[in-house]
C-alpha cells in the first residue's frame, strides 16, 4: 500500500496506470492491498493486477485438490487415498481442539510413513510435532480465501498466470 502510494506520488508517473503485479506470495499480497482496497474507500483500487502461481480459490480447495491429484499420480492405493483428505482437513478443522487433532494426524503421519509415501505427499508442515505446536501448522495460519475478493474487484482487470504445481503433473 506504501509503495502504490509512493508510486502514484511520483509527478512523472500517471497515478491512474499504478498496478499490482506478483507470484506466489506476492500474489496473494497483491490480492491483499485490492482487497484493503475494496474496504476502505480512501485507498484507490489498482488499475489492474497481474499475478501468477497465485491463489484463485481458497488454500483449503487448493491442498486437498492437489493432495488428490498427487496421490493419484504417484499411485497411491485406494487405502492410502483415502487418508489424504482427512489429513488435510485435519489441518483445517480450527473447530476442533490441538487435542482432538493432533492424534488424529499422527496416525494418519505413522501409517504413511511406515508405508513409505509421507514425503512423497505431504510437506513438513503437515503434521505438528504434538499437539502444543497443532496451531502452528502452515493451512491453520494462512487459511486464505480469496474467491470473495476476486468476485468484487469486477471492474478491475485481473489476469492469473498458472501452471501444474507438482512436477509429477
Amino acid at each position: 500500500m506504501a509503495v502504490m502510494e509512493f508510486v502514484r506520488a511520483d509527478p512523472r508517473i500517471d497515478a491512474t496506470r499504478v498496478s499490482l503485479q506478483g507470484g506466489s506470495a506476492g500474489a496473494r499480497t497483491s490480492q491483499g492491498v485490492a482487497e484493503r482496497a475494496l474496504d476502505d474507500p480512501e485507498i484507490e483500487l489498482p488499475a489492474f493486477i497481474i499475478i501468477w502461481f497465485g491463489p484463485g480459490t481458497s488454500i483449503r480447495t487448493q491442498q486437498t485438490e492437489s493432495g488428490l491429484a498427487l496421490g493419484e499420480q504417484i499411485g497411491l492405493t485406494d487405502a492410502q487415498q483415502a487418508l489424504v483428505s482427512p489429513a488435510l482437513e485435519l489441518n483445517y478443522a480450527v473447530e476442533l481442539s490441538d487435542e482432538q487433532v493432533f492424534p488424529e494426524l499422527e496416525a494418519i503421519r505413522i501409517q504413511a510413513s511406515e508405508e513409505g509415501w509421507v514425503n512423497r505427499l505431504f510437506g513438513d508442515t503437515d503434521f505438528a510435532s504434538s499437539a502444543e505446536t497443532v496451531d502452528q501448522l502452515w493451512v491453520r495460519r494462512f487459511q486464505l480465501n480469496p474467491e470473495e475478493t476476486l468476485s468484487r474487484l469486477s471492474d478491475t482487470p485481473y489476469l492469473a498466470l498458472s501452471r501444474p504445481i507438482s512436477p509429477y503433473l
